[in-house]
């Protein structure tokens, strides 16, 4: 029968033997777990002056990218700020991180 070896991330990883291949169909169904829901994902770039919210197309500037400006669009946990290639200057200001949320850039 297959088994747990390791995880990676918040995902198990199984293994199973050759010979137990149903066994392991029903061990791996045993652990589907309806996906959370996926925060948004927000792009900001140092000239941006986009409206919330903040898409690719038509990214904001930092801080609103960050933190959000108005509701139902506001950033939430879970949330993902791309920040696109360029120089960011944040000296005028204190950004305030208060949701739960992952930058990348």
């Amino acid at each position: 029968m297959g088994r747990i070896s390791k995880h990676v991330g918040s995902s198990p990883v199984i293994r199973a033997r050759p010979r137990s291949g149903i066994a392991a169909c029903v061990v791996l169904a045993s652990l589907v777990v309806a996906p959370s829901a996926a925060g948004a994902t927000r792009y900001a770039e140092p000239d941006g002056n986009g409206a919330e919210p903040c898409l690719d197309t038509d990214p904001c500037e930092i801080r609103n990218a960050i933190e959000g400006t108005t509701a139902p669009t506001d950033v939430n946990d879970g949330d993902v700020v791309v920040l696109l290639p360029g120089d960011y200057t944040v000296t005028d200001f204190a950004l305030d991180i208060s949701k739960a949320i992952e930058v990348r850039g």
